[in-house]
């Protein structure tokens, strides 16, 4: 999502937890303007820079070229995911996905619990198709192979558990966990809404705040479609930045990671003739994607249903048998 604001992150903490340690690593190593040495993470190799610093925050931007497999390398895991298939998948006795993890020496990840309509995550990847499978199978089943990111899977389901109220002493840490949070929220909205009071009537809420302590961003100008990267993930602010008069400022808000007090600096109408010079380009792109996007669905559901066995082999040495022999 960040290559929308041209790979602007965002004020991000050196030590936040949301980002890959090792990208972390290499934000910590840079001062403001330092560019980084590529940093592997996860997701690809990184070029990271940090545009500038301010209390415990550095402004970070960054380039991500993906690692995408491609040639031999592709096809020997392409291979590898086939005879996964073979061995593993859509199978009645469970047993037969721990010999084909030691026949092809993968990994069996522990169980993992599943939720009927959540969606399903390993690590930070959202694995599509499982909450859904799990519950039309019986204990025992393995599941198709499932193409995801960041690989192929195939599940077992060991046990079905009916819906109900959990016994307390199994869920008695989150119970004390979300009441902590909530203490907390209480407290930061009480704090809030003194903030707001003490500043009622202040002309100016950067230096106000500043003086007090306060973390102060200025954002913009933007738009509702292509908001800065902290607003992104604050969606209730971005309609209250639009709601707002010119000079105005709002009361307390409350978004996803606190509570908010914005005021509009100013506004700029949009262009229709601009949109309209654009528009059949705009249109183009859009339909382009519902096309993408419609015949990877058909892909998709070619692959779910269809079972695809490699013959390319067998075609070549046909071929190869047909040739005539020349003699001298």
């Amino acid at each position: 999502m960040s290559g929308r604001q041209g790979g602007d992150l965002g004020w991000v903490r050196p030590d936040q937890s949301t980002f890959d340690a090792q990208f972390m690593a290499g934000v910590r190593a840079l001062r403001p303007g330092q560019v980084s040495r590529p940093v592997l993470t996860p997701f690809g190799y990184h070029l990271i820079r940090v545009d500038a610093a301010r209390g415990d925050s550095v402004k970070v931007r960054h380039i991500l070229v993906p690692i995408e497999l491609q040639g031999a390398h592709l096809d020997y895991v392409e291979a590898r995911a086939d005879s996964l298939e073979r061995f593993a998948a859509e199978q009645t006795d469970g047993a037969l996905l721990d010999s084909a993890a030691r026949r092809f020496g993968l990994p069996l990840a522990p169980p993992h619990r599943v939720v009927e309509g959540e969606r399903f995550m390993v690590g930070r990847y959202a694995i599509p198709d499982v909450s859904v499978w799990a519950f039309e199978v019986s204990p025992g089943e393995t599941s198709p192979i499932i193409e995801a990111t960041p690989a192929y899977f195939v599940f077992r389901l060991d046990s079905l558990v009916p819906a109900g109220v959990p016994p307390l002493a199994a869920v008695r840490d989150q119970v004390l966990a979300a009441v902590q949070v909530e203490k907390r929220k209480v407290l930061a909205r009480r704090r809030a809404d003194s903030l707001a009071e003490a500043l009622r009537g202040t002309p100016n809420v950067l230096r106000a705040g500043a003086a007090r302590g306060l973390t102060v961003d200025r954002f913009g100008p933007f738009t509702r479609l292509t908001p800065p990267a902290y607003l992104a993930h604050e969606p209730v602010l971005v309609g209250a930045a639009f709601g707002l008069r010119v000079a105005e400022r709002s009361g307390v808000i409350e978004g996803e990671r606190g509570f908010y007090i914005m005021e509009s600096l100013g506004r700029k109408l949009a262009d229709s003739s601009v949109w309209l010079a654009q528009r059949n380009d705009q249109r183009t792109q859009l339909v382009r994607a519902l096309q993408q996007a419609r015949i990877q669905q058909y892909v998709d559901g070619l692959r779910a249903t269809a079972r695809i066995v490699d013959r390319r082999k067998d075609i070549f040495r046909a071929q190869a048998d047909a040739e005539p022999v020349l003699g001298f």
